[in-house]
């Protein structure tokens, strides 16, 4: 490891990463303050790397529900007027 985190160490310190427990990350054998902010700046690199399909799905169905919204005629005015029919026929 370039840090000097020992391998047997390894599956402790991910696990304590992953689970945000500062307690037990600083008891892990061999773990630095390098070290553990190296740990944190690669997690932050893993999600960002993970969820960027995400994201760009997302960009992807709203920028069609957007194309979609503005060729689809307006029916306020149309919803409006059974509103005004509606409430004419009821007399009580």
């Amino acid at each position: 490891m370039p840090l000097g985190l020992p391998v047997d160490s390894l599956s402790d310190f991910i696990g304590d990463l992953v689970a945000n427990n500062q307690t037990a990350l600083a008891t892990v054998k061999g773990v630095t303050p390098d070290i553990i902010g190296a740990g944190v700046g690669g997690l932050f690199d893993a999600y960002s790397i993970a969820f960027r399909f995400v994201w760009i799905a997302a960009a992807c169905f709203s920028v069609v529900a957007v194309v979609c919204k503005s060729h689809l005629p307006s029916l306020h005015s149309d919803i409006r007027q059974q509103k005004d029919s509606s409430q004419a026929l009821h007399f009580w």
